[in-house]
């Protein structure tokens, strides 16, 4: 349904604020949380770019996105393949969630990794042959599947090479078989005129058998000749030419970082860096990476990030409220609109272009309770997108208002974050323990850690999204020299403690059982308060021994 214009003026409506805001919370509830589930139309109606991404990816260089799970690295992919697909170029997304095996993802020492890797290349390059064939079988693109398709065999033939691994033996043997057959036939007959008839015949049946048999005692292993899958790519490309094939990874962290990665980031180098028209772009999460493995004199196997390939930008800088207030706060209003749209449309209400400029309105009752959703989302659109859909279901038919989100984000962190991290216990103790000496003992949300601290529960916590990064390299009040990296404990974690004795302000709330309707302020993190606030992590794991 439309809302019709009053008589009375434009920009009014027939329809009453209150069922507006009702629909609004339908099409909250609605928001899906994952790029890959929503349909391509979706993804380019929802989609509000990060700052310079879409230049940024539009270079030809060879690159890496960074980005934490959530953070929209899936979606500007999808949108940006969709862009340049209608350019009439090639543009191939892999999910490497989607390729490998048992036999070349996870771990089995019957396999050398080098095997491994080569599978998971096969699985890309597989993965491209599909995409291939969908572009050149479309007669809008412009090329013709009959000139194209033995350039794709060529391109099928340089990866189907099985080599053996070990001893070989092939046996032929061969029987010849001959019988004979003798026959006497003997016949009379008694009348006048009497008669007798003999015959003798001889069949010979010359039979010959051969046996063929083959016998193989080696192991059978992938093989590529990068020289000949270089070739035939290159024929590829020179017939997509002058159009450009771009090659877009996503999810590079779900493959195994240890020596996996390394291994088939060479492969990919190999076989596709030196194509004048192939670029390639990799999504991944920064600390779940590992490109490159050194090896003697100067030698390394993958990609040296810099020389090879360069870092595009990370998403995890950009969105996060306490960097820019400004860009965060415009870029989740764009986000949430442009959903909005879409979802209602779904659902059969198009939205006025009158309401559409006023959606905030409409959706919160107060200007900063958007704006505290911006906060807490912490700069992770999916958390948003949660947070969001659970205020709908508790606001009703009624506009979102401040203890309505804080609500659904205590409700967010505690389901979907604090359960899943206190599935580990080493998790949970590290996650306790900071909460205390930041919150409680510093009073503020920040902290510091000396920058090239390796610490794997950190890394967790980080991919929980209970911990997040305010800045990667500044400087300490009383540590002058050093540079620190800024943590920030996530806005759940201190609504969290709020109706409990460790909260900051001496649990003043803590009986109260609609503590949340209190009038408290989330700290800000200013640098006066988290500058002196440098942990040391040494002490906790001294205190769990």
């Amino acid at each position: 349904m439309k809302p019709d214009h009053r008589s009375g003026g434009e920009g009014k409506l027939n329809m009453a604020p209150e069922s507006i805001t009702a629909t609004l919370n339908r099409c909250f509830m609605r928001f899906e949380d994952r790029a890959e589930r929503v349909a391509t139309k979706q993804i380019i109606d929802t989609f509000v770019s990060v700052g310079p991404l879409l230049d940024v990816l539009a270079n030809r260089s060879h690159q890496v996105m960074y980005g934490r799970r959530g953070v929209g690295k899936t979606h500007a992919l999808k949108y940006f393949q969709q862009q340049e697909n209608n350019a009439g170029n090639l543009a191939v997304y892999i999910d490497c969630q989607n390729i490998g095996s048992n036999q070349s993802i996870y771990d089995d020492d019957s396999l050398p990794i080098s095997e491994r890797a080569t599978r998971l290349l096969i699985d890309v390059c597989s993965a491209m042959h599909w995409a291939f064939m969908d572009a050149f079988s479309d007669p809008s693109r412009g090329w013709t599947l009959s000139e194209a398709a033995p350039l794709l065999n060529d391109f099928v033939d340089a990866l189907s090479e099985v080599r053996i691994v070990g001893n070989y033996e092939a046996e032929d043997r061969s029987k010849q078989q001959i019988a004979s057959e003798a026959k006497v036939r003997l016949s009379g007959q008694f009348s006048a005129t009497p008669k007798l008839s003999a015959a003798i015949g001889f069949d010979d049946k010359d039979e010959t058998v051969i046996e063929h048999r083959e016998k193989r005692a080696g192991d059978e292993r992938s093989s590529i000749d990068f020289n000949f899958l270089m070739q035939r790519t290159r024929q590829l490309a020179q017939y997509v030419a002058p159009k450009r094939i771009w090659l877009l990874i996503d999810e590079w962290s779900t493959v195994p970082t240890d020596i996996q990665q390394p291994y088939l980031a060479d492969l990919i180098r190999r076989s596709f860096f030196s194509v004048p028209n192939i670029s390639v772009k990799i999504a991944a999460i920064e600390h779940r990476s590992n490109f490159k493995l050194d090896l003697d004199y100067g030698k390394y196997i993958g990609c040296e990030l810099g020389a090879d390939i360069s870092v595009a930008l990370n998403l995890d800088d950009y969105l996060v409220f306490d960097a820019n207030a400004e860009r965060a706060t415009s870029f989740f209003r764009n986000l949430i609109t442009n959903h909005v749209i879409a979802l209602g449309q779904e659902i059969g209400f198009e939205f006025e272009n009158a309401v559409q400029h006023s959606l905030m309105s409409y959706a919160f009752t107060q200007d900063n309770v958007f704006v505290e959703l911006v906060k807490a989302s912490e700069g992770v659109p999916r958390d948003a997108m949660h947070i969001l859909a659970n205020a709908a279901q508790r606001a009703g038919g009624a506009s979102i208002s401040m203890p309505t989100i804080r609500q659904a984000v205590l409700q967010f962190f505690q389901t979907d974050k604090y359960n899943a991290i206190a599935s580990n216990s080493e998790n949970r103790r590290l996650l306790d323990w900071i909460r205390h000496k930041v919150i409680n003992e510093r009073k503020t949300r920040a902290f510091l850690l000396p920058v090239g601290t390796a610490d794997e529960i950190i890394d967790r916590l980080f991919d929980r999204r209970a911990l997040h990064i305010l800045s990667r390299s500044m400087s300490a009040a009383h540590r002058p020299g050093e540079r620190f990296t800024v943590y920030k404990l996530d806005y759940g974690c201190y609504v969290d403690l709020v109706n409990t004795d460790k909260f900051p302000h001496g649990g003043l709330f803590k009986d109260d059982p609609n503590f949340l309707t209190v009038d408290f302020d989330v700290p800000e993190d200013d640098k006066r308060s988290y500058r002196r606030a440098i942990l040391n992590i040494r002490e906790f794991y001294e205190s769990q021994r």
